[in-house]
């Protein structure tokens, strides 16, 4: 009986990749706008991908970064564009495993994260923002986005000894292009964004866009990570990771790179690009425990012991370097 439950689990555990058996792929996209427009942006790419591959391939955009994730936990999702906070996840939590990452059309390979403030609010810069508790609403990301939530929170906040949820009198959450839209009409005086999405605003929301400004950014962050299911067959592997890294040889490829998310195209990279992503998490969690005065002293230690065993996990899960 034991046996039978064993076999039978380990068949359950296969049924996601039925559909990798039969050539078919569906990829998670990041919709940092709404989805429809994100999937019409990458859709020329994934019609090549399908030619290419010779396998049926899928677009999937989600706004909210963990349901991309979800699906490729349940296998539902097989290849995936993710920033690194969700792209770690995918790795530790769902069978993910990097293999490519962006390369920008001018040729740039990272990105800043953002801090706007509306121009009514009278806010000149991030110490000005910080000086007065109470005072300002701000808008950030879903705690899934590495831009809009995970950097700004450390350097600004962290490290500054400040909890954003004690600091504003209100906070929001939401997409890149919800947060610079509240912040635009006077929602929230302040606002998390990163230089890709708001370089694009400039063109889409022109009037939006002057009536606000940037009062902090972030060091270079890594270009946002492709991810595999590491679970696909060997062979499929090898010729999606060949299609990204190949993509962009011709003038029609190189326009659809740049439809899809302004692309010059993508170039090798491992689960290693995370390990910056990994650091700020586990220091994030550690100070949040620290502060949390719900927790009894006598069960912080414990709690401590469980996040270090947690990271040195997911440092051997990202390998050396």
């Amino acid at each position: 009986m034991m046996l039978r439950g064993m076999l039978t689990a380990a068949l359950i555990a296969a049924a996601p990749f039925a559909m990798a058996e039969q050539r078919e792929l569906t990829v998670g996209l990041m919709a940092g706008t709404n989805e429809a427009e994100t999937l019409k942006n990458w859709q020329p790419l994934l019609d090549d991908m399908s030619k290419i591959t010779g396998m049926k391939v899928t677009g999937y955009a989600a706004k909210n970064y963990a349901n991309i994730v979800e699906g490729m936990k349940t296998g539902k999702v097989q290849v995936a564009w993710l920033s690194a906070k969700p792209a770690l996840e995918a790795v530790t939590d769902a069978n993910g495993e990097v293999f490519a990452r962006h390369v920008k059309a001018d040729g740039s390979k990272g990105y800043q994260s953002l801090i706007l403030a509306s121009n009514a609010s009278g806010i000149q810069s991030v110490e000005q923002l910080l000086s007065a508790p109470g005072k300002y609403a701000y808008a950030m990301g879903k705690s899934t986005s590495t831009s809009g939530f995970l950097i700004p929170t450390y350097y600004v906040f962290t490290k500054n000894s400040i909890e954003p949820k004690k600091h504003f009198k209100a906070i929001m959450t939401g997409s890149h292009q919800d947060n610079f839209l509240a912040v635009a009409s006077g929602k929230v005086d302040a606002a998390t964004n990163n230089t890709n999405d708001y370089d694009d605003f400039k063109t889409k929301y022109p009037a939006e866009y002057a009536k606000v400004k940037v009062i902090w950014k972030s060091e270079p962050i890594g270009l946002d990570p492709m991810v595999y299911d590491k679970r696909l067959p060997s062979d499929i592997k090898q010729k999606v990771q060949k299609f990204f890294l190949d993509y962009g040889r011709n003038a029609d490829e190189r326009k659809n790179l740049m439809q899809a998310h302004e692309l010059k195209g993508f170039e090798r990279s491992t689960n290693l690009q995370l390990k910056r992503i990994a650091d700020l998490e586990m220091f994030n969690e550690q100070y949040t425990l620290m502060n949390d005065d719900a927790v009894p002293l006598d069960q912080k230690d414990k709690k401590y012991q469980d996040i270090n065993k947690k990271y040195i996990e997911i440092q051997r899960l990202l390998g050396k370097g």
